[in-house]
């Protein structure tokens, strides 16, 4: 049985991820979907190093979303055509996942759909029912069959939502160059 010691040790370390990326300067905020539930947030995020970049956010329904520097950003768009060939093709052969440094797109099926699955690569695990977690190993005092599951932060986007996205990725563009030139006004 988990102690509160225990739940309050993997609370606190979620939490610290989750911390670690939340908070962007200058955000701008896109909806791509008719409910808004699907965005895109552009603007200036803090590294390790105490210095700010341009960031992009995309999110789902979680608070938690998916982070790209500027050049993961680029690589991601040209990655865009495959997506939309596989979403808009009636052909069942699903491409190979394609890694961009820390992320993984995945070609998958939702609902009967077909999907495209965005998530962070060093920290997902598929299992046999097809969702996406990480497993925590256990703590010296709970039993070895017993492990912890969080879910990590992932986006999934059907051809309507991908759609929409692609509909403002040059709304993007002209947002990170913006943070570009005001960094580099603000460093000079």
């Amino acid at each position: 049985m988990y102690s509160i010691s225990d739940s309050y040790k993997l609370r606190n370390d979620i939490d610290e991820r989750r911390n670690a990326r939340l908070h962007m300067l200058l955000a701008t905020s896109y909806g791509f979907n008719n409910s808004h539930t699907k965005t895109i947030h552009v603007g200036l995020q803090r590294t390790n190093e105490e210095i700010f970049k341009p960031a992009v956010k995309l999110g789902g329904h979680s608070a938690d979303g998916i982070y790209f520097d500027a050049d993961c950003w680029q690589q991601f768009q040209d990655n865009m055509e495959l997506m939309n060939e596989y979403l808009s093709s009636d052909n069942r052969v699903k491409p190979n996942f394609v890694v961009l440094k820390n992320i993984t797109i995945s070609f998958t099926t939702s609902y009967g759909s077909k999907s495209i699955l965005i998530a962070y690569k060093e920290e997902e695990e598929e299992n046999s029912n097809g969702n996406l977690r990480k497993e925590e190993d256990a703590v010296d005092s709970t039993p070895s069959a017993k492990k912890r599951r969080t879910y990590v932060a992932a986006v999934v986007m059907q051809k309507t939502t991908f759609l929409g996205l692609r509909s403002i990725v040059k709304c993007v563009d002209a947002r990170l160059k913006q943070e570009n030139i005001y960094l580099f006004r603000i460093f000079i």
